[in-house]
């Protein structure tokens, strides 16, 4: 038990437990008789650089810090990490990059990058699944609770909907008296607002509307 700091100015330190029923660990640990507040540090380890022993600059840390006010009877202790780095061409100033909450959400700024290509779910399957190209898979369903637009502007198909099985393609199911489908073409002196190829149905109906029983080809 040391009162005070420590300081090592040799290459690193070394932590070694031999013949142990559990592994080495480093543990750090605040008393504060003031009470400690939801957002008070609780820890942290940080990294300084410096090139003339003298000036060290901060370039990052990872710190805990309570979630919610500390209440040892109460049992509530909740916390949460934060990693933080220093951006270029600044100085002595981490910004948080990072932070993990005590229910496993992670929130980062900035771009994520999936070198793996998949992104799966709880189950361990993949729910996403990209090629490195920028195209995207969804092996499974997909549910929707608000619009989706398509903006297509070169010379592609918007939405091909590849059908295989015995379902319908496309499924628009909606309240009672409400539309389901409006096709709004744009000014246009040729081309077709609704285009249907028939060409491959050899026999049974191409186009095939009921509403009250009737059919119609």
């Amino acid at each position: 038990t040391v009162t005070g700091d420590i300081y090592c100015n040799g290459r690193g330190i070394e932590i070694t437990r031999t013949n142990a029923s559990h592994s080495p660990y480093v543990s750090l640990r605040m008393y504060d008789t003031d009470g400690i507040a939801d957002g008070g540090d609780v820890g942290a380890v940080r990294w300084y650089a410096s090139e003339d022993n003298s000036n060290y600059a901060q370039m990052g840390y990872v710190l805990v810090e309570a979630d919610e006010d500390f209440d040892w009877d109460g049992e509530a202790t909740g916390a949460r990490m934060k990693f933080g780095l220093t951006e270029n061409s600044t100085r002595n100033n981490p910004v948080n990059r990072m932070e993990l909450d005590n229910a496993g959400n992670l929130q980062i700024d900035g771009d994520l990058t999936v070198s793996g290509n998949d992104i799966k779910g709880s189950g361990g399957g993949a729910a996403i699944t990209l090629d490195g190209s920028n195209h995207v898979t969804i092996p499974n369903e997909l549910t929707v609770n608000d619009l989706v637009t398509i903006n297509q502007d070169d010379n592609q198909v918007g939405l091909h909907v590849n059908k295989t099985n015995s379902q319908a393609g496309v499924h628009i199911q909606t309240d009672a008296n409400q539309t389901a489908l409006i096709v709004e073409p744009a000014a246009q002196a040729s081309g077709q607002a609704v285009f249907i190829d028939a060409d491959g149905i050899t026999s049974g109906i191409g186009l095939l509307v009921g509403d009250d029983g009737t059919t119609g080809d």
